[in-house]
């Protein structure tokens, strides 16, 4: 399902009114893209899985959380450390060296310390862009797209004073999320043994 087509679904389930090149569309836009935020938000799913690579420091627009981190230059796994833990440890920062800590400043950016510019390979999950065109496809599994829609369709609910209709609408979409996550995450746990 497309931008579009999510849209589409969202006004037949009876907010059709809504569909008005206006700010009623502005609106149903937005539950859905919040919607769908917040399913991605839920887990670390794997189709949010995402490589990165460049020297120290590295920015990382999209970055939620990150899964491994490599310095590719010395062939090492680095640690994160806490930047306050970082500065009481050693305040000295200007030290020279191999690269035995990672820290993130400003949510996007990973940095080593002792600084340096080693080249870095990061696999971390990511903020899913916002869908704007109407080909916009969503990064979530097809057979699992309508748990978007009875997401907004929640939102619609409530913003309309029906609590109880919102909450029944919530409750199909949190069984979609639930078999996604039976399905994607088990597979996961049993490919790497956790």
């Amino acid at each position: 399902m497309t931008f579009q087509q999510l849209l589409t679904e969202f006004y037949a389930r009876g907010f059709d009114y809504l569909n008005d090149s206006g700010a009623g569309e502005t609106r149903a836009k937005l539950w859905i893209n919040q919607s769908y935020q917040e399913i991605c938000g839920l887990d670390d799913w794997p189709f949010l899985e995402a490589t990165a690579t460049g020297a120290s420091p590295l920015t990382i627009a999209d970055l939620r959380n990150i899964l491994y981190l490599t310095d590719t230059t010395l062939g090492q796994n680095l640690g994160f450390i806490d930047p306050r833990t970082l500065n009481e440890a050693y305040p000295d920062q200007s030290t020279p060296g191999n690269a035995l800590y990672a820290y993130i400043t400003g949510g996007t950016t990973i940095n080593t310390y002792p600084g340096n510019t080693d080249a870095l390979k990061v696999r971390y999950i990511r903020v899913p862009a916002d869908l704007v065109s109407g080909t916009d496809t969503p990064l979530i599994p097809a057979r699992y797209r309508y748990a978007i829609v009875d997401f907004a369709c929640g939102r619609a609910y409530m913003d309309s004073d029906n609590p109880q209709m919102a909450q029944a609408v919530r409750a199909d979409g949190d069984t979609v999320v639930q078999s996604m996550r039976e399905h994607l995450l088990s597979q996961l746990r049993i490919v790497t043994g956790n």
